[in-house]
């Protein structure tokens, strides 16, 4: 009793996670102080006036997650960088049980308690809404994961935007069929903007010059807006001959030259590549 009461905290906490994995090597679910409650019928020993209980039946230990599928989503939020606390608290288990699924999955453990991220409101929205920081990148600066990112944004109130996949057209697409398929997706206005610049130069690394961003980087973004569309916006520039656009592109441009004149918001000067990582 003295040594537990003089034990110093860290002494404890290693001593304690030393015991947990010491369990868990050995498929033993349990914490390191639970005891088994006896059974509620018990019957005397014989020649004994006092009882003997028998060992209560053994806990359920995955419960939830008692699918592969369960399994394999756990295993993959783990890599992304969450912890086995909040595994726990997500899926309504205990962090011995989360461990023991994810060394199923082969998973290497992290060691270590989870490191409390406090991350103000007010800079959270600054970084996220208006200088249109992403997840992974407001993550980086906090050094924590981008699922814990997310959480904070939505425990703060703010309205997380559409992710890539979405489909929802940007009103200015207003009943333009094609617009609809252009203004879709993270930062539509942006893409859109990129467009209207390369057509203007004669070959796309002047145009990614002019934007401050790759040539590559800005040929895939082309490349993404010409599928949505239904086709290549450009014919690429050859010996004496610049780089053109096609029918479709040319077509696009003028729809894209309208929606945006009549939004004052969205002829606002495009952020270049060094602007949206400081």
């Amino acid at each position: 009793m003295t040594f537990t009461k003089t034990l110093p905290d860290s002494v404890g906490h290693e001593l304690t996670e030393v015991g947990r994995a010491f369990l868990l090597r050995r498929g033993i679910d349990e914490p390191l102080s639970w005891a088994p409650p006896l059974a509620t019928h018990m019957e005397p020993a014989a020649g004994r006036s006092d009882t003997v209980g028998e060992w209560a039946t053994a806990r359920p230990v995955r419960g939830a997650l008692d699918t592969p599928s369960r399994s394999r989503e756990l295993v993959a939020q783990y890599g992304e960088g969450a912890t086995t606390y909040e595994l726990a608290r997500r899926t309504g288990v205990s962090r011995q049980t989360v461990s023991r699924v994810l060394a199923d999955g082969n998973s290497t453990l992290r060691r270590g308690r989870p490191i409390t991220f406090v991350i103000d409101g007010d800079w959270l929205r600054e970084r996220y809404e208006k200088e249109g920081m992403t997840l992974r990148q407001i993550a980086a600066l906090v050094g924590c994961s981008a699922p814990t990112i997310a959480h904070r944004i939505q425990a703060a109130g703010i309205a997380m935007r559409p992710g890539p996949h979405d489909r929802t057209p940007h009103p200015l697409a207003g009943h333009s069929r094609l617009l609809q398929r252009a203004l879709v997706g993270r930062h539509p206005i942006e893409r859109a903007r990129r467009f209207l610049i390369a057509a203007q130069h004669e070959n796309v690394r002047a145009a990614a010059a002019t934007i401050r961003t790759t040539q590559s980087s800005l040929s895939a973004q082309l490349a993404r807006l010409g599928a949505d569309v239904g086709g290549d916006l450009f014919v690429p520039a050859a010996r004496n001959r610049p780089m053109r656009l096609t029918p479709i592109g040319e077509r696009l441009a003028r729809e894209l030259g309208r929606a945006l004149a009549a939004d004052p918001h969205a002829q606002a000067t495009s952020p270049t590549e060094e602007e949206k990582s400081s």
